[in-house]
């Protein structure tokens, strides 16, 4: 979805729906939308640039890096951000590294911003860097595979009778 950066009036802009969104742009693997997202964003000019506040909601599913099961959560989660033309900054940065406060600009092309993209972005920001499905996941048994959480294993034990055969040599 686009949207026309000329039809932001001095008032702003107010944009409120549900979009499908790609799950192949989420940042983590094996990642998918449940739902699809729900937002409110309020588009407001201040020169060239244009702030973004906004909400949005959405059920993901993701892959535990404990247990490897898929599980599900809920993204509900407000943003700002500033949205600037990426041909001003071509033109003032031809050779010259974004400044640290340039850093959390997010750039449009032309005179359209592209709503999937920063609603994809607003999700990714949303995901742990290592999800995991609960707190006190007990993972996958490092012998025999099985997750730990559904059924527990006896693995651990005969490793460690195994290993104290080695302690009287």
């Amino acid at each position: 979805m686009l949207i026309d950066v000329n039809k932001i009036g001095l008032q702003g802009l107010m944009v409120q729906d549900s979009i499908i969104l790609d799950g192949k742009n989420l940042s983590e693997e094996d990642s998918s939308f449940l739902d699809p997202v729900a937002f409110a964003i309020q588009f407001i000019p201040e020169g060239r640039q244009i702030n973004a506040r906004g909400k949005i909601k959405t059920r993901l599913s993701l892959r535990c890096v404990s247990c490897l099961e898929h599980y599900e959560t809920t993204i509900d989660s407000s943003f700002e951000v500033i949205l600037f033309p990426v041909q001003f900054f071509e033109a003032k940065h031809t050779n010259a590294p974004l400044a640290p406060e340039e850093m959390d600009f997010i750039f449009f092309n032309g005179k359209e911003i592209d709503l999937d993209q920063l609603l994809t972005e607003q999700v990714n920001l949303l995901i742990p860097y290592n999800p995991v499905c609960k707190e006190g996941c007990k993972g996958i048994c490092a012998y025999c595979g099985k997750n730990q959480n559904n059924e527990p294993c006896d693995c651990n034990k005969k490793h460690k009778e195994t290993s104290n055969i080695f302690d009287n040599i």
